[in-house]
C-alpha cells in the first residue's frame, strides 16, 4: 500500500509506464479523499475566523493549486492505467477528446446563461449532464478492467 502511494506520487506528473488496478484506485482515490478533507478543515477554520462571511482569499492560493496538483496526478495516473488495460495511445487520446468535448458542453452552456430559462437552455444543460456522465462512466469502467484485458481480447478473436 505504502509502495503504489509513493510510486502514484513519483510518477504523478508522468504519463509513461503502466498502473495496475491497485496502484492507480488506492492512491487515486485517498488523495481525493485527502484533499477534500483538506478542504473541510480549511473552510471550518476560515469561516471560524471570519465570522462566517465566506472564503478568504487567502484560501484560493491554497486550494486551486491543490487542486490542480492532485487533477494532474490522478489524470496521470489513470492515463498509465489505460495502456496497463492495453489500449493504444490513438485509443488513449479518442477517450480524451471525447472527456474534453463533453466539457466543453459547459463551456457552451455557460456562455448562453441567459438561455437558462428557455428550452434551448435546458436542452443543452441535459446533453452536457448526459455527456459528462457517459463519459466519466466509461473512462471508470475502463479504469477497472484488468491487466491487459484488451490484449486478451484480441488474442481470443
Amino acid at each position: 500500500m505504502k509502495d503504489s502511494f509513493y510510486d502514484f506520487w513519483l510518477h504523478a506528473f508522468s504519463g509513461k509506464g503502466k498502473d495496475s488496478r491497485f496502484e492507480y484506485w488506492f492512491p487515486a482515490l485517498s488523495s481525493i479523499a485527502a484533499c477534500f478533507l483538506i478542504t473541510y478543515l480549511l473552510v471550518k477554520v476560515n469561516s471560524f475566523y471570519n465570522n462566517g462571511e465566506g472564503l478568504s482569499i487567502e484560501l484560493l492560493f491554497i486550494f486551486i493549486p491543490l487542486y490542480i496538483i492532485v487533477f494532474a496526478a490522478v489524470a496521470n495516473s489513470a492515463l498509465r492505467r489505460f495502456r496497463d488495460v492495453g489500449l493504444t495511445d490513438k485509443n488513449i487520446m479518442l477517450i480524451t477528446l471525447i472527456f474534453n468535448s463533453a466539457f466543453l458542453l459547459f463551456i457552451i452552456y455557460d456562455a448562453f446563461t441567459e438561455l437558462h430559462d428557455n428550452k434551448i437552455g435546458e436542452l443543452l444543460f441535459n446533453i452536457e449532464g448526459t455527456a459528462v456522465s457517459l463519459a466519466v462512466i466509461t473512462s471508470t469502467i475502463i479504469l477497472m478492467l484488468p491487466t491487459d484485458f484488451m490484449l486478451k481480447k484480441k488474442d481470443r478473436v
